[in-house]
Formats: C-alpha cells, structure tokens, sequence
C-alpha cells in the first residue's frame, strides 16, 4: 500500500520563503550590517528583541525616523485595539447580565401572567355558580307565583294560634 506523496501547505511555504529571504539577506549583507543581522538573529533565537538603535544603526537619518514614527504608530494603534478588546469585553459582561435580567423578568411577567389566568378562571367559575342560584331561585319563585303561593310564612308559632 502506497502512501499519498506529502502535500505542502501554504503556510509552510510562506515559512520556509521567509527562512529563504532571510538567510540570502545575511548572505548579501555588507560587513557592518551582516554583524547587525547576525546580533539579531541571535536576540531572535532567545526571545529578546533588539533595541530599535540595533534595528536601525545602519539606516540614515530620515530612515532611522520613518521606523521610529511606525513603530510610534504602532504602539498607539496597538494601545487603541487593547482599549477596544477592554471595552468590547466589559460591554459582553454587561449584554449577559442584562439577558440574565431578561430572562429573570421574563419568567416573573410568566408567573403573574398565570397568576391572573388562574384568578380569571376563578372569577369564571363563581360567577357560574351564581348564575346557577340565580335560575334556582328565579324558578321557585316563578312556581309560586303560579300556584298562588302566599308571600307569607306558612308555618306558624303554636303561641299564635290559640
């Protein structure tokens, strides 16, 4: 079973045209600057970075300010993002706390909401109930009225009769 022949990434490409430019740099470079260069690449390798008088010792005037007001320009805009990340962090926290506090009103409007859909059907029933009596009692008295039933108590108190 043959394997698929190694396919290359972009990435590793860019990487490696990267190393490729670098070393022909070093290679190209006059005798002052290839001590630059190669300081550099071995601040690179310990993770310290040169100081921009080492990036730029070999650069004139105007050149050495160009990359002074860039990297100027790049702390501002880099201090601008971080005060944005801040404020779009602090504006996140305070969207999930409102949607918490949403939600929390939401279920309360819910409760009360079946609060009175429960009073309602309370109210509902009684008043059937009533209506009920109502008819009972509209009825008694309409067989009463037609059989002539006297408005008056039908039993007596045996002290009254005597």
């Amino acid at each position: 079973m043959t394997q698929a022949p190694h396919r290359r990434t972009p990435l590793a490409d860019r990487v490696e045209n990267a190393e490729n430019e670098r070393i022909r740099t070093a290679r190209d470079a006059k005798p002052n600057e290839w001590q630059v260069l190669e300081d550099a690449f071995k601040n690179a390798g310990n993770g310290a970075e040169p100081t921009p008088e080492e990036r730029t010792s070999g650069l004139p005037p105007d050149r050495q300010q160009a990359v002074a007001y860039g990297i100027a320009q790049f702390q501002q805009i880099a201090h601008e993002r971080d005060q944005l990340q801040n404020e779009n962090m602090q504006m996140r926290e305070r969207i999930a706390a409102l949607e918490i506090e949403t939600e929390g009103l939401r279920a309360q409007v819910t409760t009360a909401h079946s609060q009175v859909t429960t009073a309602l059907l309370i109210r509902d029933q009684a008043l059937a109930e009533r209506i009920k009596y109502e008819c009972l009692f509209a009825s008694v008295q309409a067989q009463f009225r037609t059989f002539a039933v006297p408005a008056a108590p039908l039993v007596t108190d045996a002290e009254h009769q005597t």
